[in-house]
């Protein structure tokens, strides 16, 4: 699961140092493991909450829009 693959990276390791095609790779797989989970009555308001769900783990906003664009 991705939460056992973060878990298990080293402690010092910050998402900033990741290669980009790897941080990417976490970002859209939290995305898409989410997604399903997420109750909302428009898809405006699903995206807001994978959003801010994302961005509470820790990825930059930057990025999370280049994907959910990109991907959903």
């Amino acid at each position: 699961s991705v939460s056992a693959f973060l878990l298990n990276r080293s402690s010092d390791l910050s998402l900033s140092e990741l290669p980009d095609e790897e941080y990417d790779d976490i970002l859209r797989r939290l995305m898409e493991s989410k997604l399903p989970t997420i109750k909302a009555n428009s898809d405006y308001e699903r995206r807001g909450k994978l959003f801010r769900y994302l961005l509470g783990r820790g990825f930059e906003m930057s990025d999370i829009e280049r994907l959910i664009d990109s991907e959903f």
